[in-house]
């Protein structure tokens, strides 16, 4: 309340972004504080309420401007932004909110939301639209908004390639609805962030009718776009669309249908981008091919963050990607989770890591410790400040090199979870934690951790000649006993996660309890007979330990 009271008296403007300010606390001022204020700006402020905002703007006769960004749980419905307008005063020439449209409820005609953002007073910065088994079917005829969609869609000069798309992108195959929509968005001066990531325009003439028109359109202001499973049509549709723009910065088509043609007509489409920034591709079936048309086009593209996770790319396309970093690229993040990658690949690009900062190659279940040698290798000459193997077969003596490599990069993020390399991985890496002086954060989560190394990692985190640097290391679902559980020891340092271990199978249980047989006849020097199962006796043997021998048969 001090806070907001000084900068009432100073601008006549309530500013408040990521605070813990409370709808009490706004009502409070709205009351006794806020005559004369002028503006109103709330930004990620969790506690707040859609209804105690527009208490606060009912008792505000001189606001002029409101943004109500990110507030409370969810977006802006249609109910909130009715109340919230209905005791708007007089002077409110300016609204930005971010906006939750239902397609089965706000896109019919005469829809009292379609109204609200053809309004230029009412500026959306992210329209989210939510999809839902009725709207798929087919919408009600409407000639007229079929036909300003066409006009919209022809004065931008956003043409077709074939018959095919042009049956798609005429008046009879477009939903009426989004029609409406566009227009709605255009006549309110069009919105800066648009999430389809539910699958909402999973409708036909999705592109044509909505995409393509909002980012053609003279002055466009769209930044992100997030739309999931369009079909190969609307995808090139869409990549007609991208050579005429020039404000997207963000682009997110995870989930769709982009490979073979559409894929390289994509890739031609974002070349010389003047904007884009972030590309993500995730679950389109690119191939090496898709990915390798995407990684020729990076030098001449701003674009700084690259995701092509599960797309199935292989050791070609990170040969394009390794030859893309070599040049003049931007690129500084890069996700290829879940692909078809091996060692020979890995190795292109630790050649060409550059000045690229985050790399993420998790669940590419080819690689194996050449992967991890070859980029540990290239860590201490590279910028990389993150890197994720998480289940890419890291072994111990891949740890090794890892560990070696650790006190001269600047790592600052590693996760090596999900590679069962056990205490003798762990021990390597906790023996140099008190050289890296950038390491932050360690994940070691599923690695089959013992007791023993536990003790080297609790003997690393408490030392205090050289104390690590490292915040938070992640030890869970690994195999720690009592010891290391329930605050005792290295779940009882802050910085260490050791909840949620995993439970030791019945054969676990019962070789513990044959090796403590096998101890205690040991040391008191009684031969004992001890039974184990077959299948335990020929493990051994295979691995070259003898069957007849030790605890497997007599003490």
């Amino acid at each position: 309340r001090e806070l907001c009271v000084a900068s009432l008296q100073s601008s006549h403007a309530v500013e408040e972004r990521g605070t813990g300010i409370t709808g009490g606390a706004l009502r409070w001022l709205a009351l006794r504080r806020l005559r004369g204020v002028t503006r109103i700006e709330l930004v990620d402020c969790g506690e707040l309420t859609k209804a105690s905002i527009t208490s606060a703007v009912a008792g505000c006769d001189s606001l002029a401007s409101l943004s109500a960004l990110r507030v409370g749980p969810g977006s802006w419905a249609l109910g909130h932004i009715e109340r919230l307008l209905a005791v708007a005063p007089p002077n409110l020439a300016s609204v930005r909110l971010d906006v939750l449209l239902e397609m089965k409820k706000d896109l019919h005609e005469g829809s009292h939301l379609l109204a609200a953002l053809a309004r230029p007073s009412l500026r959306v910065e992210k329209l989210t639209l939510v999809s839902d088994n009725v709207s798929r079917a087919a919408a009600p005829s409407d000639a007229s908004g079929a036909e300003a969609a066409t006009a919209a869609l022809a004065a931008l000069d956003v043409g077709s390639d074939g018959d095919d798309d042009a049956a798609e992108e005429g008046a009879e195959g477009a939903p009426c609805a989004l029609g409406r929509l566009c227009a709605a968005l255009l006549a309110g001066g069009g919105v800066e962030e648009l999430d389809a990531s539910s699958g909402a325009l999973d409708l036909p003439g999705a592109a044509s009718r909505l995409l393509a028109p909002l980012l053609t359109a003279r002055g466009c202001l769209l930044r992100r776009l997030s739309a999931r499973h369009l079909d190969r049509r609307s995808v090139r549709t869409l990549a007609r669309a991208l050579r005429s723009n020039g404000s997207l910065d963000s682009l997110n088509l995870s989930s769709n249908m982009v490979y073979g043609r559409a894929a390289s007509d994509f890739a031609a489409a974002l070349a010389g981008h003047a904007s884009l920034t972030a590309l993500d591709l995730d679950h389109n079936p690119l191939l090496d091919g898709g990915g390798a048309a995407v990684a020729a086009v990076l030098p001449s593209t701003p674009i700084r963050s690259l995701s092509l996770c599960f797309t199935g790319v292989g050791d070609a396309a990170c040969d394009a990607l390794a030859l893309a970093l070599a040049g003049d690229c931007r690129l500084r993040s890069l996700r290829l989770s879940g692909n078809r990658i091996t060692s020979s690949g890995a190795t292109s690009l630790a050649a060409s890591l550059g000045k690229l900062a985050h790399l993420d190659l998790t669940a590419n279940v080819r690689l194996d410790g050449a992967a991890t040698a070859a980029l540990a290798i290239a860590l201490p000459a590279s910028a990389l400040r993150s890197l994720r193997l998480s289940g890419c077969n890291v072994d111990r003596k891949a740890c090794s090199r890892l560990a070696a490599a650790l006190p001269l990069s600047r790592l600052a993020r590693l996760d090596l979870s999900s590679n069962h390399f056990s205490d003798g991985g762990s021990d390597e890496l906790a023996w140099v934690l008190g050289g890296c002086g950038s390491l932050t954060a360690l994940s070691l989560a599923d690695c089959n951790i013992g007791d023993e190394g536990a003790d080297e990692l609790l003997e690393a985190l408490a030392d205090a000649d050289a104390p690590p640097s490292v915040r938070s290391i992640d030890l869970r679902w690994n195999k720690l006993g009592s010891t290391h559980q329930g605050g005792r020891g290295v779940s009882g340092d802050p910085r260490a996660d050791a909840s949620s271990q995993k439970q030791r199978t019945a054969a676990e249980r019962q070789t513990e309890h044959l090796e403590h047989t096998w101890q205690q006849a040991k040391a008191a020097g009684k031969p004992q007979k001890v039974y184990v199962p077959k299948w335990q006796r020929e493990a051994r043997k295979a691995a070259g330990g003898g069957g007849g021998t030790g605890p497997s048969a007599v003490g």
